[in-house]
């Protein structure tokens, strides 16, 4: 871990002393905000001047995975229309590294990317100055799993046992050390083996006792598959930040109603997505043509498992995409008490509400 963020203040040191023009990789060579004036005329779908033609702001979104239903607000909020209604014509770039993505976001190359709070924590306090708008996954969807027989049922039953986790990076590792932290255990209490992203394959053929994955994933696969299955959701014991929209200061600096403009049109795609499951996975289908027939039915339940980690008794009373300050807190101290996170920084700098409505 401190190695890779070694790597991250070297590149960050090339950045400044480049002036920041280094050119994005070929995946990102569109990912730059091009004014309404400089836009292609195009028509606006779902809106009441549809018939009309409206100039469009291009953006990208940085994603950092594969196509997913994970992205399912974002899917909606195009295929709906929302964006184009306020003025965006965007983007969904995939793949690629957090860190490099996030590097991107700072240096003006993409103007969002979707980022973890952890992630924007470990990037700030190496002088990265990006920040999140806009909580997405309230509640980290991260879970330690096993058999029933295995008799796993709360994080003291770990102590001793082998845990499988795709690697020492990433959601995964971050909930399982904060599950740790959480319950007074050290990472040295467990023994950790690093299976890559085959944890249904090593608990369902019992190569591990338990395993971390995403608690709207694997864990059902295993339960699909007609066992028991005993999950441990990281989020009843410790609040990690996870998943939201991030931009850069100067950008929200610079276009603060860009900003406010995309966040709202996302908000509405999240509260469409909430309101019509069916009609979002269809949405989404569009935008994972690879995605079979046969597998479809599972993803449709990933979707459903996910609607409770957007949308909880917090926002309920907080509102959607609520950037949640005590979450905040709590993932900083655990970072910094664990040794993650090496340097200071200012969680409430992390983050804004001002682009919220």
């Amino acid at each position: 871990m401190r190695k890779k963020h070694l790597i991250l203040v070297g590149v960050i040191m090339f950045l400044l002393a480049a002036c920041g023009q280094a050119a994005p990789p070929a995946a990102e060579t569109n990912a730059t905000s091009v004014p309404p004036s400089e836009a292609n005329a195009t028509s606006v779908p779902g809106s009441e001047a549809s018939a009309t033609v409206a100039e469009l702001e291009k953006l990208t979104l940085g994603l950092g995975y594969i196509p997913n239903v994970q992205f399912a607000p974002f899917y909606v909020a195009q295929a709906q229309g929302f964006y184009a209604e306020e003025g965006l014509d965007v983007a969904f770039s995939y793949g690629g590294n957090v860190n490099d993505l996030l590097l991107q976001t700072a240096s003006g190359k993409l103007p969002f990317v979707l980022a973890a709070g952890d992630e924007i924590l470990l990037a700030r306090s190496q002088q990265v100055p990006v920040k999140m708008v806009f909580l997405l996954y309230q509640k980290l969807p991260v879970a330690v799993f096993s058999k029933a027989t295995a008799g796993i049922a709360k994080p003291e039953d770990l102590r001793g046992k082998t845990i499988g986790i795709p690697g020492r990076y990433g959601a995964t590792y971050i909930g399982l050390r904060g599950l740790l932290h959480a319950v007074g255990m050290q990472e040295s209490d467990v023994n950790i083996s690093e299976i890559g992203f085959t944890q249904f394959e090593a608990v369902s053929q019992d190569t591990v006792p338990a395993a971390v994955g995403y608690s709207n994933n694997e864990p059902l696969r295993v339960a699909e598959s007609g066992t028991p299955v005993n999950v441990i959701e990281v989020a009843d014991y410790i609040q990690i930040v996870n998943n939201g929209i991030v931009t850069s200061e100067t950008f929200a600096a610079q276009n603060p109603e860009t900003v406010r403009r995309f966040v709202r049109a996302t908000l509405r795609g999240l509260e469409a997505t909430l309101a019509n499951p069916d009609e979002a996975f269809a949405s989404s289908l569009e935008q994972i043509p690879e995605l079979t027939a046969d597998q479809q039915p599972f993803q449709r339940k990933v979707l459903s498992a996910a609607l409770g980690y957007w949308q909880t008794g917090e926002t309920d009373k907080e509102g959607l995409g609520w950037l949640n300050p005590p979450a905040w807190r709590a993932t900083y101290d655990f970072l910094r008490a664990s040794g993650i996170l090496a340097q200071e920084t200012d969680p409430e700098a992390a983050y804004t509400a001002e682009f919220l409505e």
